[in-house]
């Protein structure tokens, strides 16, 4: 998987060469999003880059089918397989608690208005998303959240670590959700001992819900 369009060039020479295949995710970002009529060189860029990369791509992934439509019809390739981020609501798991959880979520790459969150309100919880690391400490504080669902890496590892710690050493009743692309990474770390569970990415959303259930009857863990 090209995990940004600068790897593109890369990626399609290796393929030409035998090397490796490669598929894209057109996830979070898209040209003609901006409401702006001039085009910057930012824009071109991209462009000429897609347009001259994607019908190489062994496979392709959008968010939405009227993503993958859009990409199809401005570059000819074949029709990408919709990956949803948000979900029908008659999906929601049988079961759920009545009473509503008050949700923080915090992370470099599930933000605001990016779909996960509504799976929550959908589910009948309160949701804050934050944009950035202080910001996060600030809704912590402010909010008292029951549950907190991060990335590890804020963009490093030990900026989540870090977040970890804070929950601690304020003495926050927030349950510990880690997301993380390698499940292993807090293993024999202090900060193991602070978190529910982790969960490895991308994420099913039946296995988040039961995580968030499991984490609001899970008694609070600290560091001694």
């Amino acid at each position: 998987m090209v995990p940004d369009r600068k790897d593109l060039g890369r990626s399609s020479i290796r393929t030409e060469r035998g090397d490796v295949r490669f598929g894209f995710d057109a996830e979070d970002w898209h040209t003609g999003m901006d409401d702006t009529a001039v085009v910057s060189p930012h824009i071109k860029r991209v462009e000429y880059l897609e347009g001259k990369y994607l019908p190489r791509a062994v496979y392709m992934t959008a968010a939405s089918r009227g993503i993958g439509d859009a990409y199809r019809k401005k570059y000819g390739v074949k029709q990408p397989l919709t990956i949803l981020n948000v979900f029908p609501f008659e999906e929601l798991p049988a079961g759920m608690p009545g009473d509503p959880v008050r949700f923080y979520w915090f992370s470099q790459v599930i933000g605001p208005n990016r779909g996960l969150e509504l799976l929550l309100e959908a589910a009948g919880h309160d949701v804050a998303v934050a944009e950035d690391a202080p910001e996060a400490r600030r809704l912590l504080a402010d909010l008292q959240p029951d549950v907190l669902v991060m990335d590890l890496r804020l963009p490093k590892l030990k900026d989540g670590l870090s977040l970890i710690r804070a929950v601690d050493e304020q003495r926050l009743a927030a349950k510990i959700i880690v997301l993380s692309g390698w499940t292993e990474e807090l293993c024999d770390l202090p900060e193991e001992k602070l978190v529910c569970c982790v969960l490895g990415k991308p994420i099913r959303n039946d296995d988040l819900l039961e995580a968030i259930s499991a984490a609001v009857s899970a008694p609070v863990r600290n560091l001694p």
